[in-house]
């Protein structure tokens, strides 16, 4: 299910495929709760660190998605390369991605939209930061880079 009009679906013309989004929250932290219930500290990291979701649509429907924190430099997992199954819908210049985890566990990981032309997300969000246990309120908007290929298919 989407987060969109079902209407907008209709409207839906072409689905850019082989592209790779990365979306990248970054925060002034010093502590925080890890989700193992471990507090972590960034003093080591000057109090910045940065939660990164990545997105490859490899098929209009189908994609694979992971999460990691940027300790400065130091990569810590939080969900490990994933398929999941993408509700890509565009209606004019807005394009919008539902990802949601493949099987009996389909629960959504991110939504996101972007106007055409703008790497920075109209809207994102993902359960991914409260599951890391990084607090809510606490970080930047989001920032993006995106790389499109030439390929594209019907919807």
């Amino acid at each position: 299910m989407t987060t969109l009009n079902p209407i907008l679906a209709r409207q839906t013309n072409t689905v850019a495929i082989d592209t790779f989004y990365e979306l990248r929250w970054s925060g002034a932290m010093t502590k925080w709760t890890d989700r193992f219930g471990a507090l972590r500290d960034s003093h080591t990291h000057h109090g910045r660190i940065a939660f990164v979701i990545t997105l490859q649509l490899l098929a209009k429907d189908r994609g694979l998605l992971e999460a990691w924190l940027d300790l400065g430099g130091r990569r810590q997992s939080i969900l490990a390369p994933v398929h999941v199954v993408c509700d890509v819908l565009r209606h004019d210049s807005m394009v919008h991605i539902d990802a949601h985890a493949e099987g009996a566990n389909a629960r959504r990981l991110l939504a996101v939209s972007f106007v055409d032309h703008q790497d920075k997300p109209a809207f994102a969000q993902s359960p991914l930061l409260a599951e890391a246990g990084l607090p809510g309120g606490a970080w930047d908007p989001p920032t993006s880079r995106r790389v499109t290929s030439f390929n594209s298919v019907s919807a």
